[in-house]
């Protein structure tokens, strides 16, 4: 084995930095988080829709409406779209810091 060959081979090896470590930690955790938090809009969700599912039912029966309901489930649904989105523009910059951080190395 030549000279260069041996200097070559006890080169340390880079690797990312303990902030760049702890970044890259706290972008799986809060992954972690939101998908959590999919989980319970999800939930959430399934349980508006059954409870409208219900209001129809009674209100095809017994012929009372119930708009004020309706329209105030309607608007969580809303909400919780709106919170989907912000979910995902989340992952976005955290998927982009990832990326800058492995750029860098």
């Amino acid at each position: 084995m030549s000279l260069l060959a041996i200097t070559h081979c006890h080169q340390p090896i880079t690797t990312l930095s303990e902030e760049q470590l702890e970044l890259l930690t706290e972008i799986r955790v809060r992954c972690d988080e939101r998908a959590y938090a999919r989980a319970q809009i999800m939930e959430e969700g399934w349980s508006i829709m059954h409870t409208v599912g219900m209001v129809i039912s009674l209100t095809y029966r017994n012929g009372f409406p119930w708009p004020k309901f309706l329209w105030a489930l309607e608007q969580r649904m809303v909400m919780l779209v709106n919170e989907m989105v912000a979910l995902g523009a989340s992952d976005k910059y955290d998927q982009d810091m990832a990326r800058m951080l492995w750029e860098q190395w």
